[in-house]
């Protein structure tokens, strides 16, 4: 598409459709299909969606501030120039940044 105000005529493909079937894994059961005429149609195992939300834990590691806290503070060390929290604005997250730095240092 073009930028601001520019019209755009009846005909004119817009959208090549792109329809698709992914799994729940994110695989494509379907890769996507654009520019043509087709009826897009799979067999889908209802198990698979169970199983793959096993492979995402919301109330487990993603959930512990501990270790959230700890990868922020691996991050922090890695930084090459070294964070300079005397020039950084004071915020929230400087807050937190310094005392993430006192309770890892």
């Amino acid at each position: 598409l073009g930028g601001q105000g520019d019209a755009v005529h009846p005909d004119e493909l817009l959208l090549d459709g792109g329809t698709a079937i992914a799994g729940p894994d994110g695989a494509w059961v379907v890769p996507p299909v654009g520019a043509e005429e087709t009826l897009v149609i799979a067999d889908l195992d209802p198990r698979r969606v169970l199983e793959e939300r096993q492979n995402f834990d919301p109330s487990g590691h993603y959930a512990r501030p501990d270790v959230l806290d700890r990868l922020e503070t691996d991050v922090l060390a890695q930084l090459d120039p070294p964070l300079n929290l005397a020039k950084m604005p004071k915020t929230t997250m400087r807050r937190r940044l310094s005392q993430l730095r006192c309770r890892y240092s």
